[in-house]
């Protein structure tokens, strides 16, 4: 805390790792209870943002994407986290037209960005790796391990679990 306030990062970052280690119900308690001392410069994305991971942990995909909808992500990290919530929603609902889309529409906004360090080379990973278990076909096991291979292997890549995950339920 800094005068009694948090920053949006670290908001952001501890409502993350609880959602990691799926303590759902400490990050809703975290929400509801530091949301008060969140900045009012950028406060309501972030809360737009937690609320969306919260819906999406509770597997309450429409209330997730209405949260994303009502923000307006100024911060360019907070709008590819974002859109990393909306492709998990979109693999999960087996929306594919929409999730080719929004894997091609991400994949050029990463291309023409510059300045935000090593969040846009994982970004870039995150959604080359969806791509690819997108356009994997079925039975095609031997190029679905050697993907396995490459997720497990690709850095950075704070999405692997999940990228894992898809690729096993495909």
């Amino acid at each position: 805390y800094n005068r009694g306030r948090i920053s949006l990062f670290a908001f952001n970052n501890i409502l993350g790792l609880a959602l990691r280690l799926k303590e759902v119900e400490w990050a809703t308690r975290f929400m509801d209870t530091e949301a008060r001392r969140l900045p009012e410069k950028g406060g309501s994305e972030v809360l737009a943002l937690g609320r969306a991971r919260l819906a999406l942990a509770n597997n309450r995909d429409g209330e997730a994407l209405h949260y994303l909808q009502q923000a307006d992500f100024k911060d360019f990290i907070h709008h590819l986290t974002a859109r990393v919530l909306q492709l998990k929603i979109y693999f999960r609902q087996d929306s594919y037209t929409l999730l080719q889309s929004h894997i091609s529409s991400t994949r050029k906004l990463l291309t023409r960005r510059r300045g935000i360090g090593y969040h846009l080379q994982n970004y870039r990973n995150i959604f080359a790796l969806a791509n690819a278990v997108l356009r994997l076909g079925p039975g095609e096991d031997k190029a679905a391990e050697q993907l396995r291979q490459r997720i497990v292997r690709m850095d950075p890549c704070t999405e692997k679990p999940w990228l894992l995950s898809v690729l096993e339920e495909r």
